[in-house]
């Protein structure tokens, strides 16, 4: 299990929101298209496409190993921290694989993994990991793993095998009571 920190859209607050609604973390830069498509074979692939979309956007070169972190790297069972305005404000556990979505994204991000929220505490788990992000990640990329402490684990409660259980229920008759 790997630990990620994310910066939130700039309405932050409004992001995580919208991210817990639909069970979903997501990251920019959703003109380059879906990556599935594109099949970057690393960073500088997808920076290339960022620099191509937004000729004018001055950070491509930031953009580009976010969304390969996002795409590659990051895994079901991740956690990820996601920072909004400043402040870490939750931890998301990572579900499902990378997809693209422009039906539903979160306030123009449609670059996507399915996620759910925990009670983690963001503070403690960042804490615990090192305070920082992993050598050869930059701390000023919207998508960055965090380096990995042996302290971590004590943040992190996991819980056990998932399974279903099926019952039966009877209604009562009224009569009978």
């Amino acid at each position: 299990m790997n630990i990620w920190r994310l910066i939130a859209h700039e309405d932050g607050k409004k992001a995580i929101e919208i991210m817990t609604a639909l069970s979903r973390v997501a990251i920019g830069w959703s003109e380059i298209g879906d990556l599935r498509k594109i099949s970057p074979s690393g960073p500088s692939d997808i920076t290339k496409e960022i620099s191509r979309a937004y000729p004018h956007l001055d950070n491509a070169h930031l953009g580009g190993p976010s969304l390969w972190n996002l795409y590659s790297l990051m895994a079901e069972g991740d956690l990820v921290i996601v920072n909004a305005n400043g402040k870490r404000e939750c931890v998301f556990e990572i579900n499902g694989p990378y997809f693209f979505d422009r039906e539903q994204d979160i306030l123009g991000y449609s670059h996507q993994r399915l996620a759910s929220l925990t009670s983690i505490n963001p503070e403690k788990l960042w804490n615990s990991s090192g305070s920082s992000v992993e050598e050869g990640q930059n701390m000023r990329w919207t998508l960055a793993a965090c380096t990995k402490s042996s302290s971590a684990k004590a943040a992190i409660f996991e819980e056990g095998a998932r399974f279903s259980v099926n019952s039966t229920a009877i209604e009562r008759n009224p009569y009978a009571r």
